[in-house]
């Protein structure tokens, strides 16, 4: 998971003035949740996602995707 990342209403990329302790509980709060919904999430080779919170409207958004495998089996006997 990686660190925050702030973005203003034009969706430009910019830093925060917020102190260390805030910017590391921001980001313990987001790996919580994070383990909550997804537990395990950080052993799924492939795994991803991200959070998105609009901070005007309160309203967060949470989008995860995960690889899935597959085998199919064929057995042969003799030549």
């Amino acid at each position: 998971m990686s660190d925050p990342l702030f973005y203003s209403e034009n969706l430009v990329l910019f830093n925060p003035l917020l102190s260390s302790k805030t910017y590391r509980a921001l980001s313990l709060f987001f790996r919580e949740l994070l383990e909550t919904r997804h537990p395990g999430w950080q052993n799924a080779e492939g795994s991803r996602g991200e959070f998105e919170w609009e901070l005007v409207r309160d309203q967060l958004t949470h989008i995860h995707g995960w690889r899935h495998f597959s085998y199919d089996f064929e057995t042969v006997e003799g030549l």
